[in-house]
């Protein structure tokens, strides 16, 4: 476990119990795994305290948990298996990040970064991101869009041109994901995160921070 990990899960349980409309552990962990609770030899309900585990980031669900709360709270898988984090912690391998990352991003924003092709074939990514391009994924205002401004922060780095105008679209894009929910609720959290995993990167004479 790391503090992306931390991070992940925390936000994953957050984005249940804001779509469950609950207030507790118990609450959640009835609707999503009714079969842990029973009657113990004490003729007690027993109810499993995994979920306060999960509040405080402690342990990583399983794949088999994750599914089933996807089939119960759409959307879920999503937060905590997002690429986003991936491409927070991969940060060796550009040319193996680009492979792995970005086919998984939404069409939205696919459609921004490779060069059109009348036959969609032998697609390749663009040089680099236009303002033009940088206002479109700000106004998505997405995790997808996150990691691909990530992505091409990166790329800027190595090339020593454009890294101000991609750093202030994430500052941007953060600042608005941070008025949704669940993500409100960790605005400080992510920020600092983008700040300790990315924005290091960056020379601090050309930090938007």
């Amino acid at each position: 476990m790391d503090y992306i990990d931390i991070f992940r899960v925390v936000l994953w349980y957050t984005f249940i119990k804001y779509r469950l409309s609950v207030n507790s552990n118990y609450q959640i962990s009835r609707v999503i795994e009714p079969d842990n609770f029973r009657i113990n030899d004490h003729r007690r309900i027993y109810c499993d305290k995994k979920w306060r585990n999960y509040q405080k980031g402690l342990n990583v669900p399983n794949s088999k948990l994750v599914e089933r709360v996807e089939s119960i709270v759409t959307g879920s898988s999503s937060i905590i298996n997002h690429v986003l984090w991936q491409v927070l912690r991969d940060l060796v391998d550009i040319d193996l990040l680009i492979e792995q990352s970005i086919g998984k991003l939404s069409w939205e924003v696919q459609r921004i970064l490779y060069k059109s092709n009348k036959y969609n074939c032998d697609r390749k990514l663009v040089e680099g991101l236009s303002p033009k391009k940088l206002i479109q994924l700000e106004r998505l205002a997405s995790l997808d869009a996150l990691a691909a401004l990530v992505i091409f922060l990166r790329l800027s780095i190595m090339e020593s041109k454009g890294i101000v105008d991609i750093s202030r679209a994430i500052y941007r894009t953060l600042l608005i994901i941070c008025m949704k929910k669940p993500f409100s609720n960790f605005s400080e959290s992510l920020i600092l995160l983008m700040h300790s995993q990315v924005f290091y990167l960056v020379d601090p004479k050309e930090s938007i921070l």
